[in-house]
């Protein structure tokens, strides 16, 4: 019933991989780019500790290059990509003359910053370069012209308004796909994909002994739809979710079939876990489900698993409670079975 390939986990909307494609091009422009001006800055013989750090700008845009190639460039490097080349940048200009092409490189800051690192530390970067910037052309003997400092001024507060907004409305598409993606769109509770991730995502930050799977599947649940037809059938699974959803927390709840749920749980004991599934068997016999004039009455059986080590997978544990469930059926369902490897 549960195979591993319905569990392989689907590529979502991903923008650190989309992050990491344009690092890729990005890097392998400021690559050429850093080596031209090292070697114009020490050919001028002038600013040698400008050339130099332009070297290291070169060097370390290979170095970034070759980690987005092999997909292991960390967001951390990332971030101090960007802030290393905010810092050149303002360090390049305190040195010009802030009436030269130079103020032209910082209007990159808030575009790069924005998409590449996100709408919180693409702010940040913002305005510490704005800030730095000011400083330095405070600092300066002779202030840039008016209008030269106005035009500045105004252009990096529209270029930075334009990035701050199309990342918060970039980051709120892709919050809303993921929803979409991640959620059974009759019962509205969350999806088999959504188990997949979640059971990743506490393998990787808990310890797994303690996890338990409830699966559950509608007795007769084909007699329903024979009977009272398949409008009436989704009303049922609508109602029967809605009412584990009062019991539990809803993100915890996913419809992985036609008439299948599963309840993922972490750190419960064994005792516990028993117990919630027999409130929610319980819960669901009591609530006859009304429709027009018709009472329908709803039971539901159930089979429950423990992951047995560190190395059992979300695969494993459906097939153990996919067994336990077989088991409860079999003994006459409106039940409720643990798996043991006794019973497998």
């Amino acid at each position: 019933m549960h195979g591993d390939a319905a569990l392989n986990t689907l590529n979502l909307v991903n923008t650190e991989k989309l992050r990491d494609k344009v690092f890729l091009g990005v890097s392998g422009i400021l690559f050429f780019a850093s080596l031209f001006l090292s070697i114009q800055t020490f050919l001028s013989q002038k600013y040698y500790l400008l050339a130099s750090i332009e070297l290291f700008g070169t060097i370390y845009s290979a170095f970034v290059f070759y980690r987005c190639k092999i997909g292991l460039l960390t967001f951390w490097q990332r971030f101090f990509y960007i802030y290393a080349l905010t810092a050149l940048i303002c360090y390049t200009v305190w040195l010009s003359d802030v009436q030269g092409t130079i103020l032209i490189w910082v209007m990159l800051i808030p575009l790069l910053s924005y998409f590449l690192l996100g709408k919180r530390f693409g702010l940040l970067t913002t305005f510490i370069a704005l800030t730095i910037n000011i400083l330095v052309f405070l600092s300066q003997a002779s202030l840039p012209k008016t209008h030269i400092w106005m035009n500045f001024t105004l252009c990096y507060f529209i270029i930075w308004m334009i990035s701050h907004l199309y990342e918060s409305a970039r980051a709120a598409t892709e919050n809303t796909m993921r929803e979409l993606a991640l959620k059974d769109n009759l019962t509205q509770c969350r999806n088999r994909l959504a188990l997949s991730y979640q059971y990743e995502s506490f393998s990787r930050n808990a310890a797994t002994l303690d996890m338990h799977v409830l699966l559950l599947d509608i007795d007769y649940f084909k007699q329903v739809n024979d009977t009272f037809g398949h409008e009436v059938g989704d009303i049922v699974l609508s109602q029967v979710a809605s009412n584990i959803s009062k019991l539990i927390d809803n993100d915890y709840l996913y419809r992985i079939g036609g008439e299948e749920f599963c309840i993922l749980l972490n750190n419960v004991t064994k005792e516990n876990a028993v117990v919630l599934a027999e409130i929610i068997r319980k819960n669901i016999a009591d609530n006859t489900i009304k429709y027009e004039n018709k009472m329908i009455a709803i039971t539901a059986s159930i089979g429950l698993s423990k992951t047995l080590n560190d190395d059992t997978t979300l695969s494993d544990l459906l097939r153990y409670a996919d067994i336990a469930l077989y088991e409860a059926k079999r003994s006459g369902r409106n039940n409720i079975k643990y798996y043991s490897q006794q019973n497998a």
